[in-house]
Parts: C-alpha cells; sequence; structure tokens
C-alpha cells in the first residue's frame, strides 16, 4: 500500500511530465509514441496514479529533453 508521501511523489512527478510536455504543444499520443508506451499509460503516470518504470522515466526525460530530477521539482 502506498504511503501519503509516496502518493504525493507521484502526482508531483505526473504533473510535471504533463506541464513540460503541454509547454512543448505535444499530446499524450505523441509521448507515448515516443517513448513506446500507451496513451492510457501516460495519462496514468500524469495522473499519479501508477508507479512509472525507471526506464520509461528515463525515456520520458529524453524525449522531453529535461533531466530527470527536474521532473521532482517543486517549483
Amino acid at each position: 500500500m502506498l504511503r501519503n508521501k509516496d502518493i504525493q511523489l507521484q502526482e508531483l512527478l505526473g504533473n510535471n511530465i504533463q506541464r513540460v510536455r503541454n509547454s512543448l504543444g505535444k499530446s499524450q499520443e505523441w509521448l507515448a509514441e515516443e517513448v513506446d508506451t500507451s496513451q492510457v499509460q501516460i495519462s496514468r503516470i500524469e495522473s499519479g496514479t501508477t508507479n512509472v518504470s525507471s526506464v520509461t522515466l528515463y525515456k520520458i526525460s529524453r524525449v522531453l529533453e529535461v533531466k530527470i530530477d527536474n521532473l521532482f521539482d517543486t517549483e
């Protein structure tokens, strides 16, 4: 079972991925294709309802051209 802090971290990560993707004017479908996953999985990641694997997180950061640690920023 996930603790509150774990859920908050998932939501923070998801919100930041969505923010960066939107700033690039790209869709979830585009990101899913680039990362080789489904749009549903991207939606789950962005909404913070699923854990993201380290491999998928790495791919997302590369596609969005952002450092992984920046995806955990609170600002």
